[in-house]
């Protein structure tokens, strides 16, 4: 029930602040989060995530790996291909925030599967 109100309030957000002020938000976001360590939960569960000012970024716990991210060709949204993790195929994602939360969603989709906190 929590997560599907969550999702409704980013959909909400996403439609009410339009995709393109969505992604400038994003970027900002994200780049506020370049060599910290997040907690990011998942539905597989908790895990950690450094992406590194140089490119690499390494995954630990349940799903630990290693890998490269980038900004897409809009330079809004933030792509990360690990060498294990979804078979080693890039995915794009979006950081929104809503009310001091962060959520990550895919690119172009207003699916809402993991929420983003710095750790302490």
């Amino acid at each position: 029930m929590t997560r599907c109100v969550i999702a409704a309030a980013v959909i909400l957000a996403v439609t009410v602040a339009g995709a393109a002020r969505a992604q400038e938000q994003s970027r900002a976001i994200f780049e506020g989060f370049i060599g910290k360590t997040l907690l990011l939960e998942t539905p597989g569960g908790t895990l950690e995530a450094l992406y590194r000012p140089d490119g690499s970024a390494t995954m630990s716990g349940p799903m630990a790996d290693e890998g490269r991210w980038r900004w897409d060709d809009s330079g809004q949204a933030f792509c990360v291909k690990w060498q294990k993790f979804r078979g080693g195929v890039e995915g794009c994602f979006v950081i929104l925030q809503v009310a001091g939360a962060y959520f990550v969603t895919p690119k172009g989709s207003n699916d809402v599967t993991t929420t983003v906190r710095i750790k302490p």
